[in-house]
């Protein structure tokens, strides 16, 4: 039975990666959309990630599994982030787990804390580096230790870093998350597995602008740089999974200049 690997690119938009594979810089991608197909989903408002993948996981739109946004008011009043126990309705790994199907879920929104399943968790960290309690089952995360891999899938994300820290960045951080992705997916078998990069987006929000100028700006290669390391990592990754894998790529939404 072929297998079903998922790739979540945060933001990502056609408007730039369709213009980028014509000019052949994303060769990984260009020969998936040759395999395959492409087209554009629509996404619902309001545009925030929690929301939308919400959306992806369960099917249904915001008034039947509950979550809006990345914090929320509970019955209590009290605002609070928004995890996997407030979905309100079943989530795809609910339906894998009811047939049987093993399956692998890295760093996806609102898998935090993570869900009960037959397969491998590594959750998306509301906040912060990802510890021992953001993974199921929790020796996986010894286990990378233990191979000295790093798993810091936010490390492209803005927190204390200064502006000169992102040429270059994404050659070094995207590569290492490939590489923790791969172990994981590589640790334990697999039916379907959901993994999620977050770089097109943390280039696009700070460096959009920088792009448009072109010419003379340092900065005005980062976010393709993004996506350059982007498509090497999908290729990684689909290397990594074999010929009997079904691969899709998606994204939460698209993005554009502010």
């Amino acid at each position: 039975m072929s297998r079903v690997l998922v790739i979540g690119l945060q933001e990502i938009t056609h408007d730039l990666l369709l213009p980028w594979v014509r000019q052949g810089f994303l060769p990984n991608i260009a020969s998936l959309i040759d395999k395959g197909s492409v087209g554009r989903l629509h996404a619902r408002a309001p545009l925030i990630t929690p929301h939308g993948w919400a959306n992806i996981l369960t099917g249904v739109q915001a008034g039947r599994h509950g979550i809006f946004d990345y914090w929320q008011r509970d019955t209590d009043g009290v605002f609070r982030e928004s995890t996997s126990e407030n979905l309100r309705v079943p989530a795809v790994w609910d339906h894998l787990h009811n047939t049987g199907l093993r399956c692998t879920f890295l760093n996806v929104p609102l898998t935090d804390p993570p869900p009960d399943l037959d397969g491998l968790v590594a959750a998306a960290a509301k906040s912060g580096s990802p510890s021992r309690e953001h993974f199921s089952p929790r020796d996986t995360y010894d286990r990378l230790a233990a191979a000295g891999i790093a798993y810091r899938p936010e490390a492209t994300a803005p927190g204390g870093r200064k502006k000169k820290d992102y040429i270059g960045l994404f050659d070094i951080e995207t590569p290492k998350t490939a590489q923790a992705f791969e172990f994981l997916l590589e640790s334990r078998p697999w039916d379907f597995a959901l993994v999620y990069f977050v770089d097109a987006a943390m280039a696009q929000h700070y460096f959009w602008s920088d792009m448009l100028e072109g010419g003379n700006n340092p900065y005005c290669d980062v976010v393709l740089s993004a996506y350059r390391n982007l498509d090497a990592a999908i290729g990684r990754l689909a290397d990594s999974a074999g010929p009997n894998t079904n691969i899709f790529l998606l994204s939460e939404c698209g993005a554009g200049p502010i």
